[in-house]
């Protein structure tokens, strides 16, 4: 071949092989930034929670906030689930694991992964899955709690975006007691009982009692969203009405429905954020649409808010979580 062949085909070659390490980088720099980008927890820009609830009138007072700007460490509030059962209903996949929790540059980070090899359970499915769940009681130096049906308004906001669901996920942002007597789902995104990849069927609220069934507005494919495209705002309101309660539901600072419940007994309720993964009910009895990577449920901040006129009763451990202020 002629000197000056060669020399070009050499160049060519070097250029082609430049790029391609170059897109290679790029690729790995860009996959990187969508976890981590170059914030560090304590440092993440728009650390604030709203002073008061997106929606309902009246006059509000937060009794507690977090933007998951500090590391969970220096906030008491959370403890990092570890467990082999996770949930206990018949249909759910998934082991929690605190590696799957995480503050970073989304907030706080929620993930879940298909395991290499199942976990065999007793009177359970397999684990499939390991995930992400926070829970504001067992293990957590400083939790804070709010005590139910004390007549007091109440209201719960979450600015998150939802994992994306191909027939699975159950994202849940949402309070129980430690008798297992009440449960307040401010929201349960029931993926898993989807007709649609991302159309999530969930409730909001759904309010569970011992001994009774949910109560719930059984909304569902109207929100006009889809919840793992972006960052909404979820805020759930209870308020006393008479002999009973009212359910209020706000996306995005607008009113979309409402509906009434029975109060049943007081008690301590404590917070949850939580990523789980059911068997879909309308297919094969397994999660066959997600079998590789890492999914997330993002939370930029919680907080919660009581009326005025009762500010601080029913309410233990308020107050304003490290790294977080209060937008005004």
């Amino acid at each position: 071949m002629p000197r000056a062949n060669l020399t070009k085909t050499v160049t060519a070659a070097f250029l082609v092989a430049a790029l391609l390490l170059l897109s290679a980088a790029i690729l790995v720099h860009s996959t990187r930034s969508a976890r981590t980008d170059v914030a560090t927890p304590g440092k993440r820009k728009g650390c604030a929670v709203k002073n008061a609830p997106s929606g309902p009138s009246g006059s509000w007072s937060i009794v507690y906030g977090d933007s998951f700007c500090d590391s969970l460490s220096a906030d008491g509030t959370w403890h990092a689930t570890e467990s082999e059962e996770a949930f206990t209903n018949t249909n759910e996949l998934e082991v929690f694991r605190a590696n799957k929790v995480a503050v970073g540059a989304a907030g706080l980070e929620l993930a879940c992964t298909p395991l290499g090899k199942e976990i065999k359970r007793t009177g359970l499915p397999n684990a499939k899955f390991a995930c992400g769940a926070l829970n504001g009681s067992e293990g957590a130096p400083r939790p804070f709690e709010w005590r139910s049906n004390e007549g007091e308004a109440m209201a719960f906001e979450c600015f998150c975006r939802w994992p994306r669901d191909t027939g699975e996920a159950d994202p849940g942002w949402w309070t129980d007691d430690r008798e297992g007597n009440n449960e307040y789902d401010f929201f349960e995104g029931d993926g898993w009982d989807n007709a649609r990849e991302g159309e999530y069927e969930g409730r909001w609220p759904a309010i569970v009692q011992i001994n009774q069934s949910h109560t719930t507005a059984n909304i569902e494919k109207t929100l006009g969203l889809f919840p793992s495209e972006g960052y909404n705002r979820y805020t759930t309101v209870f308020s006393p009405e008479g002999t009973h309660y009212v359910a209020e539901e706000y996306i995005n600072g607008k009113f979309e429905w409402d509906f009434g419940y029975e109060a049943s007994k007081r008690e301590w309720d404590h917070l949850k954020l939580s990523y789980a993964i059911r068997f879909p009910s309308k297919g094969p009895e397994e999660a066959k649409n997600f079998t590789s990577g890492t999914r997330y449920f993002d939370v930029r901040s919680v907080a919660v808010y009581e009326d005025a006129a009762h500010t601080g009763d029913a309410i233990a451990n308020q107050g304003i979580a490290p790294g977080t202020f209060v937008e005004h």
